[in-house]
């Protein structure tokens, strides 16, 4: 455990060696939890030159100085209200919920239930008859076809243009114009919108037009987090994608950390997926992401 947190500390020590010239340390636990890993962090920053000004240790509704020659905080810690600070203010405000643990998170992602499911896979069911007969080819054939699209770059070109029509393809396109332009409106797209979205996702050239649009934009947040909680599970690779994407953009890291996971998990091939992964675990800023991004779409 301990040289685990020491690799994780020289890691993070890493990444603000080049970003920043100091950072604030808060660590969520009790003293045991806490006290050694801010230990290693702090030394392991302060071997790069980054300044820590404060660091201290929050649980429950107080927090503590662990600075020893902290004068500004008693013994007894000082109290706060995570309710009605700032930042839960600012988050209201932007349109974020603030939600209690990484649990309540994770759920914010599950899928619908009851009679919207029911609705929801049938709507996905239309979808990919209508895909099939777009394509002209048997259900297992036309499948392929698209599933085809799904993997390396290089694959993903190839079988675009092989096996997917030019005017399927622009079918696909003007899909994710319209489901854009109605999010960034404040509108929710329908059931057999969301279906046929989640259906031409996984056509490549469709992918690239997304990942070319994404941003850390709310109403982006709020339309991949719809199409992944109501398309079928098996479609939703690439939408948890682009949601982890957009929340990386944004500065949310857990959020982003959930979806990626997710993506992963229902396609291990997913575009970005491992990538973003990757970059999560190190804890590059978004603005390191962004520019990955920006090198990949540019070519």
């Amino acid at each position: 455990m301990h040289a685990a947190t020491e690799a994780v500390a020289a890691d993070v020590a890493a990444v603000f060696a080049v970003e920043a010239s100091r950072a604030y340390l808060v660590g969520y636990g009790g003293p045991a939890q806490v006290g050694m890993v801010i230990a290693q962090v702090w030394a392991a920053l302060d071997a790069v030159d980054v300044a820590v000004p404060i660091a201290v240790r929050a649980t429950g509704r107080r927090y503590f100085c662990i600075d020893p020659d902290c004068d500004t905080c008693p013994a007894g810690g000082t109290a706060y209200d995570p309710d009605t600070s700032l930042i839960a203010v600012q988050s209201v405000v932007a349109g974020l919920a603030v939600l209690p643990d990484r649990a309540a998170l994770a759920a914010s992602l599950h899928p619908v239930e009851g009679q919207r499911r029911t609705d929801m896979d049938a709507a996905c069911d239309r979808a990919s008859q209508r895909m099939r007969a777009m394509l002209g080819a048997p259900a297992n054939t036309a499948e392929r076809a698209v599933n085809s699209a799904g993997r390396t770059a290089a694959e993903r070109a190839v079988a675009t243009a092989e096996t997917v029509p030019a005017w399927v393809v622009e079918a696909g396109l003007d899909a994710l114009a319209d489901a854009l332009a109605t999010a960034e409106a404040g509108q929710v797209l329908s059931d057999d919108e969301v279906g046929w979205l989640a259906v031409v996702l996984r056509i490549g050239v469709v992918q690239a037009a997304a990942w070319s649009v994404n941003t850390g934009d709310t109403w982006q947040r709020q339309l991949w987090t719809d199409v992944v909680r109501r398309a079928t599970p098996a479609l939703t690779a690439v939408p948890a994608c682009l949601l982890a994407s957009t929340a990386y953009l944004a500065g949310n890291g857990a959020l982003a950390n959930i979806a990626v996971q997710q993506a992963l998990q229902v396609d291990p091939g997913t575009t970005f997926a491992r990538p973003m992964d990757f970059a999560l675990s190190r804890g590059l800023p978004p603005q390191a992401w962004q520019q990955v991004l920006h090198s990949v779409i540019q070519g």
